[in-house]
């Protein structure tokens, strides 16, 4: 398996995880890039370091062809 294709197996695995969440149509959204994808990030910085629970760290879904990043709205 490529290193490529192994990383992609995991962000599936990720966006299975994700409860309440759903990914954006990417279709026509990355300027013509090809494969363009829904992508998954985490927002840290935005919980309380005192809480005793789990850290929680919300999501946000774009779109992502290589290494550029495009918003699902555009």
């Amino acid at each position: 398996m490529s290193v490529q294709a192994g990383a992609h197996d995991q962000q599936l695995k990720r966006k299975e995880s994700v409860i309440g969440s759903e990914p954006p149509a990417c279709g026509n959204k990355c300027l013509n890039c090809k494969p363009c994808l829904p992508y998954i990030f985490d927002i840290h910085g935005t919980h309380d370091d005192d809480d005793d629970r789990e850290p929680y760290y919300p999501v946000r879904w774009m779109c992502r062809c290589r290494e550029k990043i495009f918003g699902p709205q555009e």
